[in-house]
This record gives C-alpha cells, structure tokens and sequence, in this order.
C-alpha cells in the first residue's frame, strides 16, 4: 500500500487520476506529502478482476514542513496547495507532466498551523484556516516579476475580517460569492461575501440552529443555497 503511516489529507485532481495526500508527522514514513500517486488504470476491487496499485511519482521540491494537514488541488488541476504544522506551513506547486515544483512565493506566509485549504471556483483566491487568530488567511494567486529561482506568481495576502480564534474549516460556494468558516468561538460557523479579490467585513446572517462547537469540515449544496 502507498501511504503515510497515518495520512491527514487527500485530494483528487480535476481529471480524476492525480492524487495528493498528507503525511502524519514526526516518526511516520516518509513524514511529509506523499508523492503523487497516478494511473490511467484505478484499482479494480471487482471479485475476479485483477486490479494495479498507482506508481508514486517524484516528491513535491522541496518538500512540505513536517505535518502535512491538508492538500487542495485548484480548480484546473495545474496548482496544488499544501498546508502544514511548520513554517513555512503553505506552499504552492505547480504539476508539469509528472512532476511537481514549487512556484509561488508566500507574502505574509501564515504564523499559525493551516488546518484546511480551498480554492476560489475561478482559482483566482485561496483560503486557508489558521490555528490561531486571526482565524483564518486569504491570498490571491498573482504573476510577479520572475524571482531568482524563476518563478513569475506569488500568493499576495489579501486583508481579511478576524475571527478571534482558531479556525479547522473553511469552504466558498459553487457560485464563488460566499466564504464560509468555521470558527472555535461562537458563532461557530460564519460566511462573507466576496467582492472582487477581497471580503466584506460584515458577516451575513445564517438562519437555522447554529452548531455548538467548531466545524471540522464545511460544504454547500451545488446552487449555493445550503450549507
């Protein structure tokens, strides 16, 4: 079997053969993001049908920090975001054929451990739960002069509203206008609205019975209409 001793996260590549997933920390094997896993032909567990184990391609370089929490492709499958326990804990790399190369560069890399990681629809923004306050961190993906190492984007950090406390969950709507987060203080799950590359600072109101503790996952019906 290909996997960390104990895996934190997964994530499926918009074409449906590229898998990510974390590894669980200190004294797990191999202790950081495992390499990427891909076959044109998925285990079969049909009795009678003999059925192929992806091959792992080359590790991410460099590699994530230690504890690796979470893993989220962007929507076109080019970028993958890897959040982790250990500075610089949020790195983005980019999938050439088999290959997996860091290509952005963090402004205001995050001070705190990144719980949870999702893309924007259009790609444009990505959210990152935190492990203290101000909660949660926004960055937009954008093209830069090219850096000595060569590489031409960055993720530039964009303002956002705190929270207070910690945050295990973040999700936005199918349609892009909504973020929500979950957060360890109540009100424990809280949405804003997106407007261009920031958010409205006024949280929208949710009807309904509130949770009574901090969401460890978050997700919306496909007409953005539940939560």
């Amino acid at each position: 079997m290909i996997s960390a001793d104990a895996g934190n996260a997964a994530s499926v590549g918009t074409d449906g053969g590229v898998y990510a997933t974390g590894g669980g920390g200190p004294g797990d094997d191999p202790n950081i993001l495992v390499p990427i896993l891909t076959d044109d032909l998925l285990p079969s567990l049909v009795p009678g049908y003999s059925w192929l184990l992806p091959s792992p391609l080359a590790a991410p370089t460099p590699a994530p920090s230690t504890n690796t929490l979470c893993a989220e492709w962007s929507p076109n499958g080019r970028f993958l975001a890897v959040g982790s326990t250990d500075a610089p804990r949020l790195r983005v790399y980019e999938r050439s054929g088999n290959t997996l190369t860091e290509v952005a560069i963090v402004s205001s890399p995050p001070a705190s451990s990144v719980a949870s990681l999702r893309w924007s629809p259009d790609g444009a923004l990505l959210c990152a739960s935190l492990g203290s306050s101000p909660g949660f961190a926004l960055y937009e993906l954008t093209k830069v002069a090219p850096t000595t190492g060569g590489s031409s984007l960055a993720l530039v950090a964009r303002t956002v509203p705190t929270l207070g406390t910690s945050s295990l969950s973040c999700a936005w709507s199918p349609c892009g206008q909504y973020l929500a987060v979950g957060s360890n203080s109540a009100p424990h799950v809280r949405v804003f609205r997106r407007s261009g590359r920031e958010l409205d600072t006024t949280q929208m109101s949710i009807s309904g019975t509130a949770p009574e503790g901090s969401p460890t996952g978050l997700d919306w019906s496909p007409d953005s209409k539940i939560l």
